[in-house]
């Protein structure tokens, strides 16, 4: 049986019933069931993904601006999110595939304007929605300036 916690909050149990979000200025009723069923629906694919998870490192939400450079002929570059981190990958969403094996330099924006670039392996890569893929990259070593 799945259950799904934010903190102490229950967000999702299959015994839980369903209750109606409280009704936002100028939106029905029944739109807030609607809205709260979407909700559930979408936490509910989301930890059935992360059951299928292979990765043995703990991994904590990270998100931040990418840009990722890698050479196939000649110098490509992809600008993509980071979804996760651990001390051994990480997590991307990006609108373009990556081949498995590519070894590419991440380069992670920094809050203070500096960037850290990691090596790393792309290790798998899925399609995720219209036009978007997630993928998954094996941290090799850090480039020091």
């Amino acid at each position: 049986m799945v259950h799904i916690y934010f903190g102490r909050s229950l967000l999702f149990s299959p015994n839980k019933p369903k209750v109606a979000m409280t009704p936002v200025h100028g939106i029905s009723h029944a739109c807030s069931i609607e809205l709260q069923r979407a909700i559930d629906d979408l936490l509910q694919e989301d930890y059935r993904a992360k059951l299928n998870e292979r990765r043995d490192a703990s991994r904590k939400s990270f998100a931040r601006p990418l840009v990722i450079e890698w050479k196939s002929g000649t110098r490509k570059e992809v600008r993509a999110f980071s979804r996760d981190i651990s001390a051994l990958g990480i997590g991307v969403t990006s609108n373009e595939p990556f081949e498995t094996g590519t070894v590419a330099k991440i380069r992670v924006a920094g809050q203070n304007g500096e960037s850290a670039v990691l090596v790393a392996e792309c290790r798998w890569c899925n399609r995720y929605g219209n036009d978007w893929y997630t993928s998954g990259w094996n941290l090799l070593s850090v480039e020091r300036k």
